[in-house]
């Protein structure tokens, strides 16, 4: 098996069939990415389509001295938010989330519940800008850093830090109000 620097270095000289091996590692990982972005599939998979089409476009810019996957992460945040800038992106239902526990059993009740704080959660993340929803997927879900998070983003610690703040607040009072 080959490593993304080798099949970078395959795509760049000539071999077009290789970029196939970049998406089959990574497409699972840029949809679901976006799809917390958008909470829906069909925008989600466009966003996803767009952003290894300017991955392949933009491949030659990609470091052979770097890790594949935080430069696509990056060139990926960048499309997907210039994506939800240009109001292209269409609010999508809540996803029904199925509540998952390592090797905890839930009775009925508990799963009910469960259930009904996840949607709670995913319909107030929906409702925040997309900046505020990137930035809280970025450091909850994907598990970044705030320095990691700052490059993503390209802005400064500080402004990680106090939009992180905003984000969580505003969550925070979303979910409130949702009780």
């Amino acid at each position: 098996m080959l490593t993304d620097n080798q099949v970078t270095e395959l795509v760049l000289k000539g071999e077009k069939d290789a970029f196939a091996a970049i998406i089959r590692r990574y497409h699972k990982r840029i949809f679901q990415l976006a799809y917390r972005l958008v909470w829906s599939r069909e925008e989600a998979e466009d966003m996803t389509q767009e952003v290894f089409l300017r991955t392949y476009q933009n491949l030659s810019k990609f470091s052979q001295e770097a890790e594949f996957y935080p430069w696509l992460r990056s060139l990926a945040l960048n499309s997907m938010l210039t994506h939800l800038k240009r109001g292209a992106w269409r609010r999508g239902e809540v996803p029904y989330l199925e509540a998952v526990h390592s090797g905890q059993q839930l009775n009925a009740e508990q799963l009910a519940l469960k259930k009904e704080r996840t949607v709670k959660l995913l319909a107030s993340l929906a409702e925040l800008e997309p900046l505020h929803r990137t930035i809280l997927t970025l450091r909850a879900i994907e598990g970044l850093s705030y320095e990691q998070i700052a490059t993503e983003l390209e802005c400064s610690l500080g402004t990680v830090m106090s939009r992180l703040n905003r984000a969580r607040t505003m969550l925070k009072d979303k979910l409130k109000r949702s009780q």
